[in-house]
């Protein structure tokens, strides 16, 4: 989703690999405020002319739209898949103006890890099958996963991680408070990926539940917080011009559209900077903070001489690279 075709004054921002200073309230405002505004527009669309109740709903809200701070993930799923769904289309526009509303009534709630894995909605079933499907297309693994209520354990855990990371990395914690809308747990095959999050869920940070260990959760937070600002990053500008062409990727075996090596490029120093910042507690902890630090090294190096070699970029993406190499 491109979201503009103009330079605005966020362009310094975007050219650059820190956590953003304010935290990406302006990215996640762009984003949120196209994504909310085409749900609406899809929605008005979908009820007229046959519930003007419906139209009368979404026409009050359409000027408190022009500028939003936040969306939902299930507003997101609505946009990229439900409101094309013809079996569920009308019942996921009628949550979807419910949502708006409830946007334009205020700021979001906080984040609440304490999901509940009973009957989970669509949009969390779909982004399960699909992180599913990812790693059987290209890892080769055959995962399970579904949704869980997380135990006392692991709500401690993500709370002591969330503290450490406000308290050792303040700017990537005003990401994570700002960008994670909600964590959902799961459970299943546990040789497949440790956490995710989806475009088409954008907001949602899937982690396994048996992940109990705050230093654990601290990267996976620091992990998928990074995703969800660089697809809110490359939604103003789309850094590669040939992102979808495929080359070797950092964390994988096989080669990955270039746009998601960038993503696993940047994800990978973001971790190597988060490992040397965090305080272990004990001495095993400092052993695995120094392997990891220096697997994500690794990774950071493989990631940056690819799109080195492949990379072809737009006048904001050459500036994001040139910082991003300033990280090995």
């Amino acid at each position: 989703m491109t979201l503009r075709p103009a330079a605005t004054p966020l362009d310094g921002d975007l050219g650059r690999r820190i956590p953003p200073p304010d935290g990406g309230r302006a990215f996640l405002r762009l984003y949120s405020t196209a994504l909310n505004q085409r749900v609406a527009g899809t929605c008005a669309a979908l009820f007229h002319p046959v519930d003007r109740q419906q139209v009368t709903r979404i026409e009050a809200l359409l000027p408190a739209l022009t500028d939003t701070g936040w969306t939902t993930p299930e507003l997101a799923h609505a946009h990229f898949v439900g409101l094309a769904d013809e079996r569920r289309r009308h019942a996921t526009a009628q949550r979807a103006v419910a949502q708006l509303e409830q946007i334009v009534a205020g700021p979001p709630p906080p984040l609440d890890p304490s999901t509940s894995g009973d009957n989970p909605p669509p949009w969390v079933e779909y982004a399960l099958a699909g992180f599913v499907d990812d790693q059987r297309r290209n890892d080769g693994l055959a995962v399970e996963l579904e949704a869980v209520t997380p135990a006392a354990a692991t709500l401690e855990a993500v709370g002591n991680a969330l503290t450490h990371l406000a308290g050792t990395w303040p700017e990537m914690s005003r990401v994570t408070e700002t960008l994670v809308r909600e964590i959902r747990w799961t459970t299943g095959s546990a040789h497949g990926s440790a956490s995710a999050t989806l475009t088409q869920t954008y907001g949602a940070v899937f982690i396994r539940a048996d992940l109990a260990r705050p230093v654990v959760l601290y990267e996976l937070l620091v992990h998928e917080a990074t995703h969800l600002e660089l697809i809110a990053r490359m939604a103003l500008d789309k850094l590669l011009t040939n992102g979808s062409l495929r080359a070797p990727s950092p964390f994988r075996s096989v080669a990955r559209p270039l746009t998601r090596v960038l993503h696993a490029t940047l994800v990978a120093a973001r971790l190597a900077e988060a490992m040397r910042r965090y305080h272990p507690a004990t001495a095993q902890e400092r052993d695995l903070l120094r392997q990891r630090a220096s697997r994500f090294a690794e990774d950071l190096a493989v990631g940056l001489a690819t799109l080195a070699e492949h990379g072809r970029w737009t006048t904001i993406g050459h500036e994001f690279f040139t910082d991003l190499r300033a990280a090995l």
